[in-house]
């Protein structure tokens, strides 16, 4: 039995015969498209059409001529501005800390003690890249950090539809600086306190290390409130600031230029000995004034005042009263004293860096003018000529000598060690960042330093500069009264150091000009600030 079967096979069907031929067949009705599966498009249709294709191919070619030859640098302009933007990310500034860890700024920023730090720390305007002053302009690169980057895609409306950050920002250093916040205030505040109750136009002080240069304040009175200044604003405080005619943006500390007075009577004492003009213990009288024959006006006398008539002083005595007489018959000379002349004084001065910059790390600082007879024929044409009282006159710091406060404090670092000077400085790495005040060396024999500080130690014990005598400490002094204009205002100086035997800390401090009455001065200032360190410093201890 078969059990497959045989299947029958379909009937085959041609290709041709799938398609129905175009033509309805007779019995279909046409009106109801029976009997066709395809109806030809009428001529009309095309033609429509192509004469649309036309048109939209006119419109787009002259959009694009029009963007292209018309609109082309507007559109280019935006396309590549508006692609891709991108803007700066300001890093974190870096803090500024003082020489025990005490942060100098709040949590936004802003300066403590803006006034009392104003000179010193200065600030960097938030908006005003030219806006800077200080250790803050000082320091900018390194306080700044590294600005990030981050980019911006934008449309052609300006929209912002992606965003992304190109480059991280570096922050800025922090950096420790040698500065006692603390104490910083303290000679602000002294300062401010006499020239107000006394009468003075302003002051500065400046405390440093003799034994390493390192700056423990710097304070110029009156300040500015710097906060103003880094926030650009309000524009009224702004105006009263530069309006304000105690000059608030004056930094005295590092750019006045004023008149020393008996602050460089130890200059001419050192320069006596070494050029061997007269010995230490010879006594000269002072009886109130120095007389002298008027060579131009025959038969009377040119007088030279002393401050008081202090009799018989030898060296050390005369430094410790400061006599004007003895000094002038120093420098320029008296009956058989020849003196130094005021080439040889000009050159010592000079020598203990008088009338020429420190370098120190901060912008704005003042030469002076140390007195000589090219200077007075180049300044005074109308009266070129130099005469024996220009000498005594530039022998005491008078005339036309002019000193900035910091010059002073640099020399008073070359006698403290003797005759070595390190460069003032504001961090405790061997070098700033910046161009560096400019090592001092003066090579005297030692005695003479010995006699000079013999003399500045008796100032404090019983002469001038006894005002610091109740200090708990050993301090060696000189003061100075240099008089102003028509003589009635004088700028009061004091420079010290202690301990007197160990050096440790220098103090130059100067009031300008106030009544010349007056009996409160610097020496008064460095009392308060010595006696406020000695307190409240371990650092010092070494007194």
């Amino acid at each position: 039995m078969n059990l497959f079967k045989k299947k029958k096979s379909l009937p085959q069907v041609s290709f041709e015969e799938i398609l129905l031929d175009a033509e309805n067949l007779g019995d279909f009705e046409m009106e109801h498209m029976e009997g066709r599966i395809e109806t030809p498009l009428p001529h009309s249709i095309f033609f429509i059409a192509g004469i649309a294709a036309g048109l939209v191919g006119i419109l787009f070619f002259a959009r694009s001529a029009m963007l292209t030859f018309f609109e082309g640098d507007i559109w280019r302009g935006r396309a590549t501005q508006n692609h891709l933007e991108t803007m700066a990310v300001l890093p974190r500034r870096g803090e500024l800390y003082d020489r025990f860890g005490a942060n100098l700024f709040t949590q936004d920023r802003e300066l403590l003690h803006p006034e009392a730090f104003s000179h010193v720390i200065g600030f960097v305007a938030k908006d005003n890249a030219e806006g800077k002053a200080g250790l803050e302009q000082v320091f900018d690169r390194a306080l700044h950090g590294v600005d990030g980057t981050r980019s911006f895609e934008v449309d052609a409306r300006g929209i912002v539809i992606a965003e992304g950050l190109l480059q991280e920002p570096k922050p800025g250093d922090d950096l420790t600086l040698t500065l006692d916040a603390e104490l910083q205030k303290i000679v602000y505040d002294m300062l401010s306190a006499t020239i107000r109750e006394r009468g003075f136009t302003g002051g500065a002080g400046i405390v440093f290390d003799v034994t390493n240069g390192e700056v423990l304040a710097l304070a110029s009175a009156p300040g500015y409130d710097v906060n103003v200044l880094r926030k650009g604003g309000p524009p009224e405080a702004i105006e009263a600031l530069r309006n304000n005619h105690a000059l608030p943006f004056f930094n005295r500390a590092i750019a006045g230029r004023y008149h020393p007075g008996s602050i460089v009577k130890p200059i001419v004492a050192a320069a006596a000995l070494e050029e061997r003009v007269i010995d230490p213990t010879t006594h000269l009288v002072s009886e109130g004034a120095l007389r002298i024959p008027d060579p131009y006006r025959p038969g009377e006398e040119s007088v030279f005042l002393d401050w008081k008539a202090h009799g018989s002083v030898d060296m050390r005595r005369a430094l410790a009263v400061s006599s004007n007489v003895y000094f002038y018959i120093v420098g320029g000379g008296y009956k058989d004293i020849d003196g130094l002349g005021i080439r040889r004084l000009a050159r010592w001065f000079e020598r203990f860096g008088l009338g020429t910059e420190t370098n120190i790390a901060l912008a704005g600082e003042e030469e002076g003018l140390v007195p000589n007879p090219d200077q007075k024929a180049q300044y005074h044409p109308e009266n070129p000529e130099w005469r024996l009282g220009d000498t005594y006159h530039a022998s005491i710091g008078q005339g036309d000598f002019l000193t900035t406060p910091l010059q002073i404090a640099r020399m008073l670092a070359l006698i403290a060690n003797n005759g070595n000077a390190f460069p003032l400085r504001f961090t405790h790495s061997s070098t700033d960042a910046v161009q560096q005040e400019k090592s001092f060396t003066v090579n005297l024999d030692p005695k003479t330093f010995t006699i000079i500080k013999e003399g500045m130690r008796l100032a404090v014990k019983e002469g001038t500069a006894a005002a610091v005598s109740g200090v708990p400490v050993p301090i060696a002094g000189k003061t100075g009264t240099a008089e102003v204009g028509n003589k009635q205002h004088v700028h009061s100086w004091f420079m010290g150091f202690a301990p007197y035997e160990n050096p440790r800390l220098g103090m130059v401090i100067l009031l300008e000009s106030g009544p010349r009455a007056n009996l409160v001065g610097s020496p008064f200032v460095a009392s308060q600030i010595f006696d406020w360190i000695v307190k409240n410093r371990e650092y010092l201890k070494t007194f």
